[in-house]
């Protein structure tokens, strides 16, 4: 999909965004990769980081926590509480 034609700020279209900022083509239906960096931050920019910028090994672990945790029960897995509060 072409990056105007996203109506929401996916995390995707954050990620592609953040590659064009850089001088990175992306092309339609091409794979980005990124990671969840800070998923409720108040500016959107901040919630993903594609590798290619700087703290892209800081990551959301709640996030991905709840992910698995979701994942688990969706399979029907009883997984104990991964979230660490």
């Amino acid at each position: 999909r072409d990056l105007d034609e996203y109506a929401a700020d996916t995390r995707a279209s954050l990620a592609a965004r953040e590659l064009l900022a850089e001088g990175i083509n992306v092309h339609p239906g091409e794979r980005i990769g990124y990671v969840i960096a800070d998923a409720k931050a108040k500016e959107k920019a901040d919630r993903v980081r594609t590798s290619t910028r700087a703290g892209a090994a800081k990551y959301d672990r709640e996030e991905y926590a709840k992910r698995l945790e979701d994942a688990a029960k969706e399979i029907g897995v009883a997984a104990p509480s991964l979230s660490r509060t």
